[in-house]
């Protein structure tokens, strides 16, 4: 369980904290009215459902989310975001149109699908999924 813990915690932290001086390889941008529509239909609350690229399981996923041990993801309506990793917050800003999440220098390239975010750093991902509220 302990291995569990240091697993998640490394992927999530892993991602919000990736490469200074990442750079921007093009992507591919939403244009304007687009990421308008991305983004109001992204606001909300998002709990951990999936992660990949490690030995973390489904299973393994379920344990957390039933131990009350929160790994979510926050998106505002200003395009500000909050990253929770075991309570630790990291504050986010959301580029609709490159499809990334920002906090200083790094930057986390998302995807987004009928709401569901996923998190994607080079071999891993983690996915989040939208929360009824």
């Amino acid at each position: 369980m302990k291995k569990l813990f240091v697993v998640l915690i490394a992927v999530l932290m892993g991602l919000a904290l990736i490469g200074c001086g990442a750079k921007n390889n093009g992507g591919s941008p939403q244009a304007g009215s687009d990421a308008k529509k991305l983004a109001e239909e992204m606001v909300g609350h998002y709990g951990l459902s999936w992660t990949e690229g490690d030995t973390t399981s489904e299973e393994d996923v379920k344990i957390v989310n039933q131990a009350g041990i929160e790994f979510s993801l926050t998106i505002n309506e200003d395009g500000s975001a909050v990253l929770v990793s075991n309570g630790a917050e990291t504050d986010l800003t959301c580029d609709f149109e490159k499809l990334e999440f920002k906090s200083g220098l790094e930057v986390i390239k998302f995807t987004y699908d009928n709401g569901t975010v996923r998190l994607t750093e080079g071999d891993n991902k983690i996915t989040f999924v939208k929360s009824e509220e």
